[in-house]
């Protein structure tokens, strides 16, 4: 395998895992950062400030879209020195290519280990006829 093709797999897993990762992150902070911007909001309107950078960004998050931070691709470059660096990242290449596959064939078969608690105890509450009442 070339190293410029062994780069490009490499950063290829490396976007994929940082996207799946920003995204659970991103979503379980959904509820605390829409809170934090509603706050700020009020506080720039109550002081006489400008709040539509705010407004912006309550927006952005209501949309549902995603802003992802970039990798830095230069810094495959510099991993790649010498011929072990190689084969440890066509290693790495492999490995996260597995526990891709190993995470996506987890969530598929077995969905309550990344369900939250709440949804755990209402979902089972559904299995034997019960409902969970609503906060």
């Amino acid at each position: 395998m070339s190293t410029k093709k062994l780069m490009l797999e490499l950063l290829s897993e490396i976007q994929i895992a940082k996207k799946k990762a920003f995204e659970v992150r991103w979503k379980n902070d959904l509820k605390e950062t829409r809170a934090r911007l509603a706050y700020e909001k009020i506080h720039r309107i109550k002081s006489k400030q400008p709040y539509q950078d705010v407004e912006l960004k309550l927006k952005k998050i209501d949309s549902g879209e995603i802003d992802y931070p970039e990798f830095p691709s230069g810094a495959l470059a510099q991993m790649l020195e010498k011929e072990s660096d190689v084969r440890n990242l066509k290693n790495v290449v492999t490995f996260l290519q597995n526990q891709r596959t190993y995470n996506e064939l987890l969530e598929r078969y077995n969905p309550g280990l990344t369900m939250s608690q709440e949804d755990n105890v209402r979902k089972t509450a559904n299995m034997v006829g019960l409902a969970v009442p609503e906060n």
